[in-house]
């Protein structure tokens, strides 16, 4: 090669080779012969001859001898020179892009060095023509197809990104199954969860339930609104169809099994609540003065009275519509906004019945808009004309299918706020994390404290019912009186009471193979560490379920009624509140002598318990059961309730014969009471007055000795009213009748007759109910109607066929409520008070459930 930079390169070519030093040097000393090295160089020609793998122990094999002037000047390892085409083209590439200075080559070598090594056997451009040699069309073939291989892969990678990007974004939107609890507002006042499942079996159950009742159609017909002798469920029917909707064409495949209703504000009920209530302190009083007025004008005493002439003393609330002219001022009630949402069952369906509604521009005005990737519809009924005074009646509504929800609206806005948080929820959206701007995040259902609560309390194991709620109030909002008005209105109950700022109040709607169970949650009462018991436990478990011939069909237990008494005292009043109490209690000490906590509620020691004992045709029996601490201290505290009786005994006489009893000053007992001189009788009917008081001032408490222990017994004389009680043990007894109070006494000394525990109906009730709690109610209404109609006969309202005809057709519908029980207890935080209610139903003898429907048709 005469061209100096192309031996330059031949050269570094070799020099750069890691050819072993070692095996040139002892062949360079053996006198290595000129044609081995050509035999050498013709194996380098050769393209298909791998040098590398080729062994150096090889004789004459492993070396290239290099020529100048005729002797051998290096050797270099085959394995420098690599065939393969990707190796020549990194030495190539070595070669071009090392700028070699000719001028520093070594003085030993003369310009006639030559290197002995053919073109072919370096692939670079010709030298005459500029031409790519074989193996430079190869490279660059290959260089053309990995470029393009590699962009391929890049544009399929960015295009995959780019769809999958819109796919989770197109899924997140609008595929995506989204629980309603996730998707709804959960800063409410109201939720109702309806369950909407007609093949529900709860609804089925009811139904059978409801058609127990003799003459259930009739009774569905008079509590029809509408006058027309339609259900609810046709009335709503009616209601869809007059908007060409059809419930089983249209709504029932759309709507999944849950239907949420949610209510935001309750404003405008907090604004206008107070003209409203029925306890406010002046007009209460106005009323009881006019009644006052009117039954003296009425008895004669119109010249011994100061009759008020003042216009206002005579408004009572609620009674005249001049109390509500006299208060122009007040703002009507606007209407409330509500949201309705429920998981749609078929999309496909949901966006036909849309579009139905779309394109029936007769009765549906329809507005589309774009949020967030969301379209929501504002639709308004072109039939329905919105009247302000009705607060849920609207006609424009907002529409959105959210994480497969429809969610409608009454408010845009709210609307609006619901799309926003579900587009934060979306993957993507997540993904960007802190390179979005942060907003207020609107909190959903699911999160909401009061909506968890309600759900752990009265539905522990996620239980389905028909109906599942709550509504939460601001009480200083809700119930106190507008500034201005305190005069005027009255009390107010949060200046007594420590309700707390959010009151919530939730319930369960829940239908059982055998009856009907409804539970609640308050916060409205607290009573840490009050004393729960099992409901078959406690005094129940010594009541028998027969007394003196009657059945135990009412029973009701406290537990602790000491500690209970005064756990509600501290955790529920305010010292307003507790002044108040005080200042009664006092003020009934002044005038009987009776503390009610010193009297009464300290001589409790456990628990107290009241019972009914009924049965046909008989006078019905009652008792007060209590475990107590003092015996002499309840006789004691006995006496005095007895002279608190005999005082309002005589101020009942005066009123019911119009005379008017006064006491001298300087006397304070009960019996120098005495008829004054308006009395209008004659002097007869005085001289009878005057001894029954003196009979009354002189009735005592008596005492009987029995097998069963002493009883003290009372008669309030020319009256059936008396008591009876007496001790066993620790236990109180206090029966309305004296062969009451003996039998139990007995038994509870015995033990030999059954016990109310261990009776059937009460332990069917007990299976419904929460297992325990600090009070129990067990009420068997057929006992309940014997007592009815044992007074209704004694008072002689029955005079008439038709009244027993029709007490008779109404006690059958109230006693297809067989059985019912209840218990109250704690929540597990002990910050709220809850209840569970059972009614047990069961249908009448046929012959029973068929006289009553006649008599009702008729």
């Amino acid at each position: 090669m005469e061209n100096p930079i192309q031996r330059a390169r031949t050269r570094n070519y070799f020099e750069n080779d890691p050819v072993d030093e070692k095996d040139r040097k002892s062949n360079k000393k053996r006198g290595q012969k000129k044609d081995q090295g050509h035999e050498q160089k013709k194996e380098l020609e050769n393209p298909h001859m791998d040098i590398r793998k080729r062994s150096p122990s090889q004789s004459g094999d492993g070396q290239i001898e290099i020529k100048k002037e005729g002797k051998p000047e290096k050797s270099v390892q085959k394995s420098s020179l690599a065939e393969n085409p990707f190796q020549r083209a990194r030495t190539r590439n070595y070669f071009e892009n090392n700028p070699l200075d000719i001028q520093k080559q070594s003085s030993s070598q003369t310009k006639d060095s030559r290197v002995e090594i053919k073109k072919s056997d370096m692939p670079e451009k010709s030298v005459k023509n500029g031409s790519l040699s074989e193996d430079e069309k190869i490279m660059k073939l290959r260089r053309t197809r990995n470029a393009v291989i590699f962009g391929s892969a890049g544009i399929a990678l960015l295009f995959l990104v780019v769809i999958g990007f819109l796919g989770i974004e197109f899924y997140d939107t609008y595929l995506k199954k989204i629980a309603t609890e996730k998707v709804v507002k959960g800063e409410v006042n109201v939720v109702l969860k309806i369950n909407t499942d007609v093949d529900f079996e709860q609804y089925q159950l009811l139904d059978e339930h409801l058609k127990k009742f003799p003459g259930y159609e009739l009774l569905e017909k008079e509590l029809d609104e509408t006058g027309k002798g339609k259900s609810p469920s046709q009335f709503i029917q009616d209601k869809l169809k007059e908007n060409n909707l059809n419930f089983q064409n249209d709504i029932r495949p759309v709507l999944g099994q849950d239907l949420y209703v949610l209510i935001p504000n309750l404003e405008s009920l907090e604004k206008n609540l107070w003209h409203r209530m029925a306890f406010l302190k002046d007009n209460t009083n106005a009323l009881l003065n006019r009644q006052a007025e009117e039954h003296r004008i009425q008895k004669g005493f119109l010249a011994q009275s100061e009759i008020s002439q003042s216009k206002d003393e005579s408004k009572v609330l609620g009674t005249t519509t001049d109390y509500y002219a006299m208060n122009k001022d007040v703002p009507k009630m606007e209407p409330l906004d509500f949201i309705i949402a429920s998981q749609i069952k078929d999309l496909k369906e949901a966006k036909r019945v849309l579009n139905k509604i779309k394109l029936d521009k007769s009765t549906y005005k329809v507005k589309e808009t774009k949020l967030k990737g969301y379209i929501y519809y504002q639709i308004e009924n072109l039939k329905c004309k919105s009247d302000k005074t009705v607060p849920f009646d609207v006609n424009t509504t907002y529409h959105a299918l959210i994480g497969r929800n429809w969610v409608m609206s009454t408010n845009e806005n709210d609307l609006k706020e619901m799309i926003r948080q579900r587009k934060k929820d979306h993957v993507l959206t997540m993904l960007k994390g802190p390179f979005i701007k942060k907003t207020q995040e609107m909190m959903v259902l699911e999160n909401s404290c009061e909506f968890k609560n309600v759900m752990d309390e009265i539905a522990p194991q996620k239980e389905k019912g028909i109906i599942l709620g709550y509504f939460k109030v601001n009480f200083k909002k809700f119930f106190d009186i507008p500034q201005g008005h305190e005069e005027s209105y009255g009390y107010s109950p949060t200046k007594y009471f420590k309700y707390p700022e959010k009151f919530v109040f939730g319930f369960l709607f829940k239908v059982e193979q055998s009856g009907i169970a409804l539970r609640s949650v308050s916060n409205q009462v607290s009573l840490k560490n009050a004393a729960k018991a099992p409901y078959t436990q406690g005094l129940v478990e010594k009541i028998p379920t027969m007394v003196d011939g009657r059945f135990t069909d009412v029973y009701f237990e406290n537990e602790n009624v000491k500690d209970l008494y005064y756990n509600f005292k501290e955790n529920n009043l305010t010292k307003e509140g507790l002044d108040e109490w005080n200042k009664i209690r006092k003020e009934v000490d002044d005038e009987v002598g009776i503390d009610f906590e010193r009297d009464i509620i300290d001589q409790l020691n456990g628990n107290v318990a009241a019972a009914l004992f009924a049965k046909r045709e008989l006078e019905p029996e009652g008792a007060i059961i209590a475990e107590i601490e003092n015996k002499e201290r309840i006789v004691e505290s006995a006496r005095k309730m007895i002279e608190m009786v005999k005082t309002a005994y005589i101020g009942m006489l005066s009123i019911g014969s119009g005379s008017s009893l006064y006491m001298p000053q300087q006397q304070e007992n009960i019996g120098d009471y005495s008829i004054n001189s308006y009395y209008p009788g004659t002097s007869e009917d005085q001289e009878q007055m005057n001894a029954l008081i003196e009979t009354i001032r002189n009735s005592q408490l008596t005492e009987t000795q029995t097998e069963q222990g002493t009883i003290y017994s009372y008669k309030l004389p020319e009256t059936s009213f008396s008591f009876d009680f007496g001790f066993s043990g620790n236990i109180l007894i206090l029966g309305s009748h004296f062969a009451a109070t003996k039998e139990i006494m007995g038994e509870l000394a015995n033990g030999s007759v059954p016990k109310l525990a261990d009776d059937e109906n009460y332990r069917t009730v007990s299976s419904y109910i929460f297992p325990e709690g600090y009070s129990k109610l067990f009420v068997n209404t057929f006992g309940v109607w014997n007592m009815f109609e044992y007074y209704f006969n004694q008072f002689g309202l029955f005079d008439q066929q038709e009244d027993k005809d029709m007490f008779f057709a109404i006690g059958a519908i109230v006693r297809t409520i067989n059985l019912i029980g209840s218990v109250n207890a704690t929540s597990q935080d002990e910050q709220s008070a809850k209840s569970s209610v059972y009614f047990n139903i069961k249908e009448l003898p046929k012959e029973v459930k068929d006289r009553a429907e006649c008599l009702l048709e008729e």
